[in-house]
């Protein structure tokens, strides 16, 4: 088959990372694949399969995007056309209308709660040119079913998937040192500021814990200059300085080396306000990394509070506090057993061969 990917760029996100994963899966499986952005960002342009076709479309108004978007996918001859995220599904659905020259699969990763009503009613709408809409978690399906009853018949959920290969579980060298690892866009749904006064509590009462914790994300500097989303970055650094904590926590720009973070991290940090399925949790449990999340990460019971992770209520920097406490007091043996079972339910849900097979099963039945 011909299957042209969609996405909005090639940056340092979640869905980035899945839809560069699914398209080296398919040219693996002999399928000839475009990947189609609109923003130049390559961050994982470099980890794309030789034969993975990269094209982009540079445009200066969202009416030119949408036009040239739409004359891409017509002329592409694609048998079929699978995006992710909001705004490439709805080009990708006005470029079908109203005779779709392919099989067009959009996707609902996250149903924002603080999303526009109008917009997002319209947006759902659209989703009845789409032959199929795929949620990465049947919670979001749930949600989408009872907004939009209409597209019942159309949806279905695919989990994502890891290289369980390039994400492998290393043993942790114990050390005295607790390294906490937050791996995420500085945005107000990830809230990194959370995380910031949770430690700052904890260490105020336990002055004599060695922690270290390292932000990794996304910051949205342009050549070095703040833009208009850098906001949550600049109150994240202010908040860090303001508590005194400079030396114990270090903001860091996105990193190419994801893998190495998370084997040598004693947890993940996932302090989201809302949550889809993170990709960066799947690849934490990959990575024998017990995530710390809140209640809020849709996780679908892949996280067993006290296992394989720990869960805090969401946006409670006390919760969080007293779950930084669990870990801290856990022995070493208790923390190896953690990784073990993490490791164990990457294998056990979220391999690639499972991602892409299941993709491929609904393209057949389109």
């Amino acid at each position: 088959m011909k299957i042209t990917c969609c996405i909005d760029h090639l940056g340092p996100g979640g869905a980035q990372r899945q839809i560069s994963l699914l398209a080296n899966l398919l040219v693996q499986r002999d399928h000839k694949v475009t990947l189609l952005t609109y923003h130049d960002n390559s961050h994982f342009a470099s980890q794309l399969h030789n034969r993975v076709e990269v094209r982009s479309i540079q445009t200066n108004t969202w009416i030119e995007r949408m036009l040239r978007f739409r004359s891409f996918l017509r002329k592409s001859k694609s048998d079929v056309v699978i995006t992710f995220l909001r705004t490439p599904s709805l080009l990708a659905e006005l470029a079908a209308w109203p005779n779709p020259p392919f099989k067009l699969i959009v996707s609902e990763r996250n149903l924002y709660p603080n999303e526009f009503f109008l917009w997002r009613k319209l947006r759902l709408f659209l989703h009845r040119l789409a032959n199929a809409v795929v949620t990465n978690s049947p919670i979001v399906l749930e949600q989408l079913i009872k907004e939009a009853p209409a597209l019942a018949g159309k949806s279905s959920c695919i989990k994502n998937g890891v290289d369980l290969e390039e994400f492998e579980a290393a043993p942790l060298k114990e050390t005295e040192t607790i390294t906490l690892l937050f791996l995420g866009k500085y945005r107000f749904q990830k809230n990194p500021q959370l995380l910031v006064e949770a430690a700052a509590s904890f260490l105020a009462d336990h002055p004599k814990e060695k922690i270290k914790i390292h932000f990794y994300g996304e910051n949205y500097f342009d050549n070095g200059a703040p833009t208009a989303l850098s906001a949550t970055y600049f109150d994240t650094q202010r908040l860090i300085d303001l508590c005194g904590l400079g030396d114990t926590i270090k903001l860091h720009g996105p990193s190419s080396d994801v893998t190495f973070l998370l084997q040598n991290a004693t947890a993940l940090v996932l302090p989201s306000r809302y949550e889809g399925m993170a990709n960066v949790l799947c690849e934490a449990l990959a990575c024998g990394c017990p995530p710390i999340v809140s209640s809020e990460a849709i996780n679908d019971g892949l996280i067993r509070d006290g296992e394989n992770g720990y869960i805090f209520t969401s946006n409670s920097a006390e919760d969080l506090k007293r779950t930084i406490s669990r870990l801290v007091d856990s022995t070493a043996k208790q923390r190896e057993q953690m990784r073990l079972e993490a490791r164990k339910s990457a294998e056990e849900h979220l391999a690639a061969d499972k991602y892409v097979e299941a993709y491929l099963k609904l393209m057949k039945e389109l």
